[in-house]
Formats: C-alpha cells, structure tokens, sequence
C-alpha cells in the first residue's frame, strides 16, 4: 500500500500531496497534505553573540511552524595561552592553575549554552528543546551534529576575528560542507 511505503523508516522526509475522491462526488478531489517525517530535527548554533540570538530567534519559530524539535549547540575551547607571545599575554587574569582556567572556562560555556535555551523556551515554550555543550571548534561540532538535522541555522557573524567580514569561517564551513540546509542569519545592520 502507498501510505504504508511513504510512512516506513527511512521514507523520504518531505510533505506529499495525496488526491482523494470526495465523498459527494466523484469528479471533485480533495488535496490532503501529510508531512512524512514525524522527527524533525531544527540545530542552531549559537555562541552569545547577538548573531547567535538572532539565528536562534530564527530557528525556534522554524521549528514551531515545522513542528521540529529545536537542537541548540553551543562549542566551546579552552584557549591555547601558552601559545601565545608573553607581551600579547599582559593584563590577562590571574584564575589559578589549569583545573581551574578550565571549570571556569566550562562554566562560562553552559551559561551560554543554559541562556540560549531559556531565550528560545520564552519565545516557544512548546517546543521540545535538546541543549548541547560540545568541546570543540564550533564548526566540526555543528557539521557532526547536522548530520541528522534537516535545517542548520547559524549567524553571519560570531564573537570571533575580522568585524568586516560579511560571512564568517564557521558559516562558510557549514554553507560549504553542511548534510542539511542551511540559514545563514545576517547581521542587523544600523539604518538599512
């Protein structure tokens, strides 16, 4: 049976429009729409940037209007310090040892992580919301997770590197190799 073929694990995920006699008469069809897959699955990535609070503004109201679960990712590294020359070093705080540098470094990325999904639980309550903190470069960690996304919502423009740039390298990374669709979110822009 056709229904039975379109529903079946690992059916296309798409919507069908399926044509059904109606019960009046015969020469008048219906148009009924089905949405084939029942996990939709929304990933954002997000990074406390106000780029980052506009892609997951963007992506919780996807997932709403899909009826998708919203995957809120957040990547975090521990900075390289010791690479770095010792007069670029001056003025950096003084945390402690390196357990320590590294708890309050990870406790800074789940404040992120944590604020990002209370924001998309007051812009979507009823969405089914999924939080996870991931070490690592964000774009390796967003591509990993898209692998079963059907859209990946990123910013333009992140916390880190060149201001000017119109699209920075984790957005590019994910336009260019990302499984799944993606929005990139651009940044507001003052007067226009």
């Amino acid at each position: 049976m056709l229904a039975e073929r379109l529903l079946a694990p690992g059916a296309a995920r798409d919507v069908i429009a399926v044509l059904l006699p109606e019960r009046r008469s015969s020469k008048h069809l219906d148009t009924v729409l089905m949405m084939i897959d029942r996990d939709a699955k929304i990933l954002v990535g997000v990074d406390g940037s106000a780029g980052g609070l506009r892609a997951l503004r963007l992506a919780a109201a996807e997932a709403r209007l899909r009826d998708a679960s919203l995957h809120v990712v957040h990547a975090w590294m521990v900075p390289l310090i010791d690479a770095i020359p010792e007069p670029w070093a001056v003025g950096t705080p003084a945390v402690g040892s390196e357990d320590k540098v590294y708890e309050h470094l990870a406790a800074a990325a789940r404040s992120v992580l944590d604020e990002a999904l209370e924001e998309a639980r007051e812009a979507e309550p009823d969405l089914e919301l999924v939080g996870e903190l991931v070490e690592s470069r964000a774009a390796p960690a967003l591509l990993a997770a898209a692998r079963d996304a059907d859209l990946l919502v990123v910013g333009s423009r992140g916390r880190g590197g060149f201001k000017g740039l119109l699209l920075g390298s984790v957005s590019a990374q994910c336009v260019h190799h990302a499984p799944c669709p993606v929005v990139v979110v651009p940044a507001q822009h003052d007067g226009g």
